[in-house]
């Protein structure tokens, strides 16, 4: 397996640096960053792969080192001394990129979904959907026979009485059934919901409008 080595371009233009010199260099820096840091390759080995004599070696590393570009540790006891390449491009580690996690959303509550549904269940625009289509159901219900007279009177009335968006909401699709002097009979055509919900809370003010008893159906 191929390997290589990074060389300061200060060192390929030095003139205080011979090739051998530059070779040996090259050598040291292979043989350290495959070993530990430094290289303990002798005298002898180093001039083998120099191409050169064991005393061109020694003369080299001399010249290294006074220059700056090695340092040289003294072990003793017959061990070679261990040699460091100083002016070595170091290579940069890998910074770790780190993800930043979006705080996780927690999955709604019993009662947080209880109470979006009696928000979502109470709205306007939910009551006038209920409405709407409990009126589509019960238009294949047979219907009584209206009094389209009257009818027009009572709507014309209540629509004369009451603010637009109430009638228009509730009132604006009644129909008389039936009529005399004292009671009226009012076909809502707004479903359960409509008919629980006007007889709760606008049965009076229709009679008190129309001036008869009303029987809502």
């Amino acid at each position: 397996m191929q390997s290589f080595v990074q060389i300061l371009s200060e060192l390929t233009t030095d003139p205080n640096i011979t090739a051998v010199e530059f070779r040996l260099y090259t050598i040291l820096m292979d043989l350290g960053l495959k070993g530990r840091g430094f290289s303990q390759a002798g005298h002898q080995y180093l001039s083998h792969l120099c191409n050169c004599h064991p005393k061109t070696i020694a003369k080299s590393l001399r010249n290294l080192k006074e220059q700056g570009y090695i340092s040289i540790e003294r072990v003793g006891l017959n061990r070679n001394d261990k040699i460091r390449c100083k002016r070595t491009v170091k290579k940069l580690k890998d910074k770790k990129v780190t993800i930043k996690k979006s705080p996780s959303i927690a999955d709604p509550t019993l009662v947080d979904k209880k109470k979006n549904k009696d928000i979502e269940r109470n709205r306007p625009d939910a009551i006038v959907d209920k409405v709407e289509n409990q009126r589509s159901n019960d238009s294949n219900t047979p219907q009584k026979k209206v009094d389209q007279q009257r009818t027009e009177e009572v709507q014309t009335t209540l629509q004369t009485h009451m603010r637009p968006k109430l009638y228009d909401l509730w009132f604006k699709s009644v129909e008389v059934i039936e009529s005399d002097n004292d009671l009226t009979e009012i076909c809502l055509n707004a479903g359960a919901i409509g008919y629980d919900h006007i007889s709760k809370f606008y049965l009076d003010d229709v009679e008190k409008i129309l001036g008869t008893e009303v029987k809502l159906i």
